[in-house]
């Protein structure tokens, strides 16, 4: 059973990608992570799937099996909404050489505890939301907390846990929805998913303005951010790599010590192997990886620690 299966987040905490999160408890989910089988890990935090009808008891008795603290320098940030800066970097923006202040701020929202991230830059005022997963109030306050508006929102897949807040956040901002051509229909099954995994109605997911596809540089808060493509996981599974920043958001793809599973529909093991092995550890081992479910991590570590990909090795 892989380390991280054994650790989680607190639902409402405003996360960053420079704090350690130390967590006790069970799982992160059963949509996104593999145990060694390649099979989900974990209940939600031990919330049986068919009790999932009643949200509020399902997110109640979730919330009482774990607990999560925030650690930034050393210092504990206990509050529940602790707001953290994240990245403060140097980028040169179109033909002149000038400083661009880059926030990189993470929510965990809904009962699968997943990482939204918000890229954002107060001096442009504007921002992309990866991956909303749920409970679009938080993620519309954290931009707000921000100082930037909502210009993109885009998903790593389809998955419902990435994309159930997307209709509302896009409807809030008039911001476009990117997703890969290849995980449409998992999207246009997200309404009946929900209905499975958590006994809700919820609408369904806003058609995509634009179809990312492998190395496509998307320019976001100033920073020229690159599509990569990771199948394996889901067919149209991708990852967004920030080179100067030395940032990667791995959606699903790739978990510290673990990976997505494959077991679901689309999902394909072989392929999120090669995924990551032929094109996210090909980058330098100082990028810090921002993933979709619990702590962030680096490519360096996932190259000596992570057991899926060095036994398919």
């Amino acid at each position: 059973m892989a380390d991280t299966q054994r650790r989680s987040v607190c639902p409402r905490r405003w996360l960053s990608c420079a704090a350690q999160i130390e967590r006790s408890g069970h799982g992160h989910g059963v949509l996104c992570g593999a145990d060694r089988r390649g099979t989900a890990m974990t209940s939600v935090r031990g919330a049986d799937r068919s009790r999932h009808g009643d949200g509020d008891r399902a997110r109640r008795r979730a919330n009482r099996l774990g607990t999560a603290t925030t650690v930034v320098r050393g210092a504990v940030a206990g509050a529940t909404r602790s707001e953290i800066r994240t990245y403060l970097g140097r980028y040169a923006w179109g033909h002149m050489s000038e400083a661009v202040e880059l926030e990189v701020r993470g929510v965990v929202v809904g009962l699968f505890r997943e990482n939204c991230w918000i890229i954002g830059s107060r001096r442009r005022g504007e921002a992309c939301v990866i991956d909303p997963g749920d409970e679009p109030d938080q993620i519309l306050a954290l931009a707000r907390d921000m100082g930037v508006r909502i210009t993109r929102v885009v998903a790593s897949h389809a998955h419902l846990d990435h994309i159930m807040a997307a209709r509302a956040i896009v409807e809030a901002t008039g911001a476009p929805f990117l997703l890969h051509q290849d995980d449409l229909f998992i999207a246009d099954n997200m309404p009946a998913s929900a209905r499975m995994w958590l006994g809700q109605d919820v609408p369904p997911a806003p058609p995509p303005d634009a179809f990312p596809v492998d190395g496509q540089d998307l320019e976001i808060a100033g920073v020229t951010v690159r599509v990569i493509h990771t199948p394996g996981h889901t067919p149209g599974s991708l990852c967004l790599y920030a080179a100067d920043a030395r940032l990667l958001f791995s959606g699903d793809t790739l978990f510290r010590e673990s990976i997505g599973r494959t077991d679901l529909p689309g999902g394909d093991m072989d392929q999120i192997l090669r995924s990551i092995s032929q094109r996210l550890y090909e980058l330098p081992d100082e990028t810090r990886v921002l993933p979709g479910h619990m702590q962030e991590t680096t490519i360096a570590y996932e190259r000596s620690h992570n057991p899926f990909v060095r036994a398919a090795r």
